[in-house]
Order: structure tokens, then C-alpha cells, then sequence
């Protein structure tokens, strides 16, 4: 649900983010409920980075995503 709330706090819709990665709406709602368990960090971090979500925040909801730290940035 955390997901969720960031997805509306950026005023993004689930059509919206599915269009960006290419993913139906019922991928985003089963990822967002933690439902989809083929969903890598690194899928979970794009999508925080196409929210806005940064620093603690995003570690944050990375955590509670997968219960480890988030992978690091490149460059």
C-alpha cells in the first residue's frame, strides 16, 4: 500500500506508470499490494525514481518492498 500512496502523492495513475514500463494496470495494483512476486528491486526502484521518491524516503520504501537495502546507483 505504500507504493499506492507514493504513486497518488506524485499524481501518477496506474495507466500512467503502466504505459511508462509497460506493465497492464492489474500489474501495477498486484505490485502495489505486494502480490506480484516476480517484482525485482530493481523494478521497484525504477519505479520510486519515476515518483520522485529519493534518499531516505525511497531506502525506506524499499525496504518494507523486499526487506533489504536498496541497489546502488551507478555513477
Amino acid at each position: 500500500m505504500e507504493l499506492r500512496r507514493l504513486r497518488e502523492r506524485a499524481n501518477l495513475s496506474r495507466e500512467r506508470v503502466g504505459a511508462v514500463f509497460g506493465w497492464s494496470t492489474t500489474t501495477v495494483s498486484r505490485l502495489e499490494r505486494g502480490r506480484r512476486t516476480d517484482t525485482t528491486p530493481e523494478e521497484v526502484a525504477a519505479l520510486l525514481a519515476t515518483m520522485g521518491v529519493v534518499g531516505a524516503e525511497r531506502d525506506r520504501a524499499m525496504l518494507m518492498a523486499f526487506g533489504v537495502p536498496p541497489p546502488h546507483r551507478q555513477g
